[in-house]
């Protein structure tokens, strides 16, 4: 995969945009299919553009000190204004984990297992009790 320029006539202006183009193989010889317009792409745009579409195709990234035919150097770095970043749709990680890591440290499990004696049910009345206890814990928020 690469990024190809394309240019349109739109109201008497050329525009120009990037498209993610894949070479794909036919009966006709090879052909360019467009997997993604992206529009009008900044310096930063078009070096993560392009460095996901080589990973995607399994291509090894060269960091060479052209990005494209038009001569276009690579950006080395890009700054990111910290101030203006948000985090949306947060989702706890690992929370669980650690209850199970600490009920086991404590013996609780083995305590319940020994405890509740086995009856006819699907899941062991010892296994809800911890998922129950770790679901419990799992809504608790620290203000």
């Amino acid at each position: 995969m690469y990024l190809r320029r394309c240019h349109r006539q739109y109201k008497g202006r050329r525009h120009c945009y990037r498209a993610l183009v894949q070479s794909v193989r036919t009966e006709r010889g090879p052909r360019q299919r467009v997997v993604a317009c992206l529009g009008d792409l900044d310096d930063a745009a078009r070096v993560g553009m392009r460095v996901a579409a080589k990973s995607l195709s399994g291509e090894v990234v060269d960091h060479s000190p052209m990005l494209f035919d038009d001569g276009s150097p690579v950006p080395r770095d890009v700054t990111i204004d910290t101030n203006t970043i948000r985090v949306e749709n947060l989702r706890s990680f690992g929370g669980e984990w650690l209850a199970l890591q600490l009920i086991d440290k404590l013996g609780l499990r083995a305590f319940l297992s020994g405890a509740i004696t086995p009856g006819r049910e699907d899941v062991p009345w010892d296994i809800m009790s911890i998922v129950l206890v770790i679901c419990d814990c799992s809504t608790l928020r620290v203000s």
